[in-house]
């Protein structure tokens, strides 16, 4: 299922969405619930670089996070 994104604003918990394996497209402004069948997928770089020759279509995240105090998990705002 997908439902798009335009004219209205969207806020979703992001335990929900790992929840309920929810990806969102922010280029399309779509957020996409896959099918009950449907399984994400985590890949090897070398996974990867064999798909990427045999022109496999792919959705990729890369995400890094930098600790610029040390914080305790009850002192953060939740939204």
């Amino acid at each position: 299922m997908c439902i798009p994104l335009s004219g209205i604003d969207v806020i979703f918990g992001i335990n929900w969405l790992i929840f309920n394996q929810v990806h969102i497209n922010c280029c399309a402004k779509t957020v996409v619930f896959p099918k009950l069948e449907e399984e994400s997928q985590l890949l090897s770089t070398k996974q990867v670089k064999e798909s990427v020759k045999e022109q496999v279509e792919l959705f990729a995240v890369f995400a890094s996070l930098k600790l610029e105090s040390k914080v305790k998990v009850e002192e953060l705002s939740v939204v």
